[in-house]
């Protein structure tokens, strides 16, 4: 089992386990509304650039990536 699969198959767990430990930074009536939304969407995002890593070769993404600044 490759990363990316482990985190979709554990999504909902690992969701969970990430927003409680952000909401633990932060008093009850602190806690970011965006919490809910932003920890599943960054989960996303892993899980999408761990899957396109996988699947094109890495001479490839050196062809496509910007100059370094």
């Amino acid at each position: 089992m490759v990363l990316h699969e482990f985190l979709t198959a554990h999504r909902p767990e690992l969701i969970a386990r990430c927003q409680h430990k952000v909401a633990q930074r932060f008093a009850p009536s602190e806690v970011p509304a965006t919490l809910h939304h932003v920890v599943p969407l960054f989960l996303q995002q892993l899980v999408d650039a761990l899957r396109v890593e996988q699947t094109v070769p890495y001479f490839e993404t050196l062809s496509t990536a910007p100059p370094p600044a």
